[in-house]
């Protein structure tokens, strides 16, 4: 049996209910669905879906993807693994956060199908690329090197963009049905996944609902299984559009349903994870050249973890019990943006409004003692509202430029907290800390500036050279400002650390300066890039000074306080390819980051060592065979104040071959790890489990050989 959903007691009422209205929706929708592919004459042509595109999008819409259509990843996050400069901390096997030359986390704006998702969990269990399954994904688009400001309202750290499978208007009244069904399973893990896809549409109607189901065990690397590292997760989607004339409407809202997930390298593991978001769009073409859009979009979250279920509770030092702990956390969120086009001077000038608002809470408890709680963050918000222009054009005929500013308001708040201790321990250390938390000023507003100068300028037709400057800013998390006792509830760091936050942090700013290159002869491509990135005001984790802070912090006796310290990032990367022969190609790609403190003698955390990817690829009519060598250097460049560990190099070798017996079956296999070689990767978590094959501390290996095999059948 593909997935088997357990009954959730602790799961609120509200969005069961919610749960329930979403399901007869879809269920109404697919009768719909189906009943108007059947009233569809034969003659009509399916519109076919494309396959899943990854690409790195530079100004000029030029394009770099490398053929990972053969990939068959769990976590939509392993894709940016494949582009210049992007990589993917993990911490579990759906947990992956994106990380673009060295920033991650909050730092790289992140959009699924158009929303800003927020992580409902505090430690970034459900990063907003785990709301959409590979099997339901369109495409994911990274804007390369400096992102516009027209890309989001925080883009310090760059901008991504994923979108869900869809369908679009037919030609005719006539309906026309389309859909998808796919199928995959990965032997790592016992892995197994199935999706559908079914949609309708006319000239002025379509509309489309989706469903993806899918589980796995513990994955599997040389010396043993990696535990716990099951997961299980169900997703829902609805879609529908109406145009007529210059008007067009949009609906989506899907339905993301996580069951008992691991996250070894995080002190507890996802119980469940439920979320709805839903977003309405509008656009409207004015008149030549002009264009106004707009949309509001909403998410309604609710997370529960724990430390016991999937793996042993820690024993408190001279307790009799295992010091299990539950924590539930919910997030509201809306969001809203307004844009206008228009041309101007060779280009088009596009004026907007854009902004949202989230609110996090989460209590942690103790399944042994009803009346134990720590009021872990109550009502954090965190509301955002941005104005912006941004102007692309042709300055001259060689000269390509875009130029954008943003002004971005962001107002923080948070509600009082508290805990047992604070409350039945008056003189306690936690009780000093909730006192002085609630008594400070938490209402905080910051006004940021992001401005940003891309360059394209072409010495022929081939070649072109490219430079860029830019000032970007990001205001401090909640977990960085509002985290009021010493733990670990740090956006998904996991570096092992307890962290208090610090209200009075200043917002990040960034000088960004990017130096490159374009050359592509049509049988050859060459594009690299140079970064500097200077940050100011950089949020990072220092050693607490404070006594209480420290006395507070029973599972860590050195805690790190968040602070204001100086960094810098530098590096490059490059996309290369070479056509041999009109069926055999040869792509890959090269990436070095480098982050140093610029106050103190220390490096970044977290940050990827030089690595590359090459991909020789033949392809036939109807197959095609991809042999991948994918290598990563040592890292010895560690952050000392985390107690980052080094890692040791590794090459791995893949074979891929994908094969379609009709223009609309597609079956594919491969063999992933062939050599079954053990590797670390640098960006995996250290295990954070009391029982298992790999030791408490130790880094978390990567996964063993791996085959796998997929079919997709689309009409």
């Amino acid at each position: 049996m593909l997935l088997t959903h357990r009954n959730k007691e602790n799961t609120h009422s509200s969005l069961s209910k919610r749960t329930q209205q979403f399901g007869l929706s879809a269920l109404a929708l697919a009768v719909i669905t189906y009943s108007a592919g059947l009233a569809a004459e034969e003659k009509n042509e399916a519109l076919e879906l494309p396959d899943i595109e990854v690409t790195g999008t530079e100004q000029q819409e030029d394009k770099t993807q490398l053929d990972l259509q053969l990939l068959a990843p769990n976590d939509t996050a392993e894709y940016l693994r494949s582009l210049p400069g992007a990589n993917v901390n993990q911490n579990g096997p759906l947990t992956g956060i994106a990380q673009y030359r060295g920033f991650f986390g909050e730092r790289v704006n992140v959009l699924v199908g158009g929303t800003h998702i927020k992580p409902t969990c505090a430690n970034s269990m459900d990063p907003p690329l785990s709301h959409i399954p590979p099997s339901l994904l369109d495409s994911i688009e990274l804007k390369r090197g400096i992102a516009p400001v027209s890309s989001g309202l925080e883009t310090i750290g760059g901008s991504i963009s994923a979108t869900p499978l869809s369908n679009e208007f037919g030609v005719s009244d006539e309906f026309e049905s389309t859909g998808k069904l796919s199928g995959a399973y990965k032997s790592v893990s016992q892995g197994n996944q199935l999706s559908a896809f079914l949609g309708t549409a006319n000239d002025t109607h379509r509309a489309n609902v989706s469903l993806s189901a899918e589980q796995g065990d513990d994955y599997e690397y040389p010396d043993g299984d990696v535990s716990p590292t099951e997961y299980e997760r169900a997703t829902y989607g609805l879609g529908y559009g109406y145009q007529r004339g210059d008007y067009e409407l949009d609906f989506s809202s899907h339905y993301n349903d996580t069951g008992e997930t691991g996250t070894p390298a995080l002190p507890m593991d996802i119980i469940s994870t439920e979320a709805l978001t839903t977003r309405v769009g509008l656009k409207v073409d004015v008149d030549e050249g002009r264009q106004l859009e707009a949309h509001v979009s909403a998410q309604d979250g609710e997370h529960q973890m724990d430390n016991f279920t999937l793996r042993a509770a820690p024993m408190m030092m001279g307790a009799s019990m295992p010091m299990k702990r539950i924590s539930d956390a919910e997030v509201d969120s809306l969001g809203y943006g307004v844009k206008y086009t228009m041309p101007m001077n060779e280009g088009n000038l596009v004026l907007g409004l854009d902004g949202d608002t989230a609110t996090n809470s989460s209590t942690i408890t103790n399944p042994n003692d009803a009346m134990w709680y720590v009021e872990n963050f109550n009502e954090a918000e965190r509301d955002r509202n941005g104005v912006f222009a941004e102007w692309e054009g042709n300055a001259t005929d060689a000269l390509t430029v875009l130029v954008g500013a943003r002004v971005t308001r962001v107002e923080m708040d948070s509600a009082e907290v508290s805990s047992t201790m604070a409350k039945n321990m008056p003189m306690s250390a936690a009780a000093q800390l909730a006192n002085r938390f609630n008594s400070d000023d938490r209402n905080q507003k910051d006004n940021n500036l992001d401005v940003v100068l891309n360059t394209s300028y072409a010495m022929s037709d081939t070649f072109s050279l490219e430079a860029g400057v830019a000032q970007k800013t990001r205001s401090p998390g909640y977990q960085e400002r509002y985290l009021w006792m010493p733990l670990e509830s740090t956006g998904g760091l996991a570096d092992g650390n307890s962290y208090v936050g610090n209200i009075h942090l200043d917002p990040e700013v960034a000088h960004q300066l990017e130096l490159g290159f374009s050359w592509d002869n049509q049988s050859a491509y060459l594009k690299p890039r140079a970064f500097y990135h200077k940050v100011d005001d950089y949020i990072q984790g220092t050693p607490a000074t404070d006594s209480t802070v420290i006395q507070a912090s029973m599972m860590d006796t050195t805690p790190l306080q968040y602070t204001n310290v100086e960094a810098v990032l530098y590096g490059f990367d490059a996309p290369f390819g070479y056509q041999l022969s009109d069926k055999i190609s040869l792509d890959g790609q090269v990436s070095y980051v480098r982050g140093e403190r610029d106050d103190i003698d220390d490096n970044l955390y977290r940050i990827a060592p030089l690595n590359g990817l090459l991909a020789l690829s033949y392809t036939e009519n109807n197959w095609s065979l991809v042999g991948e060598v994918e290598g990563f250097a040592a890292q010895d460049e560690v952050s000392a104040t985390n107690s980052e560990k080094e890692t040791s190099g590794y090459g791995l070798v893949n074979l891929k071959g994908s094969y379609r017996p009709q223009h609309n079956l597609e079956l594919t296999a491969g063999i992933e790890n062939v050599m079954d070689k053990q590797y670390t990767q640098h960006l995996a978590g250290y295990s954070r489990v009391n029982v298992g094959a790999i030791s408490k501390g130790d880094r978390l290996p990567g996964e063993g050989r791996n085959l796998f095999i997929t079919a997709s059948f689309e009409w």
